[in-house]
């Protein structure tokens, strides 16, 4: 992709890094510019809105280009991906309101809670077949993200990959996020800590912090914190070896090391360290491997830019299936 150094307007098209924080080491260095499509939801029950305002959501993904900026790795977004949320229509959001409200309920197998007053005749009207196809895939659901990816309109995955797209979803059913072929999940609130009421009823939405007690209201340094993990996932980068590392100071705590398995000196390892939502280092083999990466990520996504030049300059990034139908049509 084009390296756009500076917009006319700051973040008028995209979300601009500091490029001063370029190591010394990486700034002789060719920039490699990777477009991560970044995509949030809004619902009629304001179940899956994103648990961050406009702003703070352009200022987390800035925080997470400035991470990978020290490799001269620009991993950009779209100004108007983070402002604008996608609609879920009205069956959809019946359907994630059941997925997390009908766990709270542990007397009758998932499937069964809250089939007729909220899944097959809520205000989306999904009706009997429809709404037992939406079970189907919650039977499913460990084996995957079938229900998931049916509520957020994006289906199978679809190859091959121009992008690996984010997605975020204020409830979340896998702990923090992860990645699973090119997309990234990452939450971006929690069943405990503050919670969410049903608008016109005031009713407090309950769920079973999906069997992890310790999950918790996100932070949004751990929100930047796990995508950013994420995107180095993307780069091919594993966790590095030994249950828990610690370090001299946070500035050393490695970003690639999974949350419970980093902290400081005098703290142990553990999910509810309070340290661990700022590891953001990155060791030079570990950006030496990431740039090797990204190169491969963006000299496909420049072809694609080159048959479609119109998607570089749009206000926002094409969904899954807009980028594979205009693949697939040359």
């Amino acid at each position: 992709p084009q390296d756009v150094i500076a917009a006319p307007a700051g973040d008028s098209l995209y979300i601009m890094p500091d490029f001063s924080l370029v190591d010394p080491a990486y700034r002789g260095l060719p920039r490699i510019v990777v477009d991560y499509p970044f995509h949030h939801f809004t619902d009629r029950f304001g179940l899956v809105d994103a648990g961050f305002n406009k702003s703070q959501r352009v200022e987390l993904l800035r925080e997470v280009s400035n991470v990978w900026i020290r490799g001269n790795i620009w991993v950009r977004f779209k100004t108007a991906d983070a402002r604008d949320p996608e609609p879920l229509d009205e069956g959809r959001a019946d359907a994630y309101r059941w997925w997390v409200m009908g766990e709270k309920n542990r007397s009758m197998p998932s499937y069964q809670r809250d089939f007729d007053t909220i899944l097959a005749h809520g205000p989306g009207e999904l009706g009997d077949a429809l709404a037992r196809n939406v079970t189907n895939k919650l039977i499913k659901l460990y084996n995957g993200h079938a229900l998931l990816n049916w509520i957020l309109s994006i289906g199978g995955q679809k190859k091959p990959a121009i992008f690996t797209h984010i997605y975020t979803v204020f409830y979340y059913r896998w702990y923090n996020g992860g990645r699973t072929g090119s997309r990234i999940f990452v939450r971006s609130g929690a069943c405990s800590g503050w919670k969410k009421r049903l608008p016109g009823t005031g009713q407090e939405v309950e769920c079973n912090s999906w069997d992890m007690p310790t999950e918790s209201a996100l932070d949004p340094a751990e929100f930047a914190r796990i995508l950013a993990h994420e995107v180095g996932h993307s780069f091919q980068l594993t966790h590095p070896p030994g249950r828990c590392q610690v370090a001299k100071t946070v500035a050393e705590m490695d970003l690639m090391r999974q949350q419970r398995a980093v902290t400081v000196a005098g703290t142990p390892c553990g999910m509810q360290n309070p340290f661990s939502k700022h590891a953001r280092r990155l060791h030079p083999a570990q950006l030496n491997h990431a740039r090797a990466q990204a190169e491969k990520l963006a000299a496909r996504q420049s072809a694609f830019y080159a048959r479609f030049p119109g998607l570089q300059t749009a206000a926002r990034s094409p969904t899954e299936q807009r980028a594979f139908e205009l693949y697939s049509s040359a």
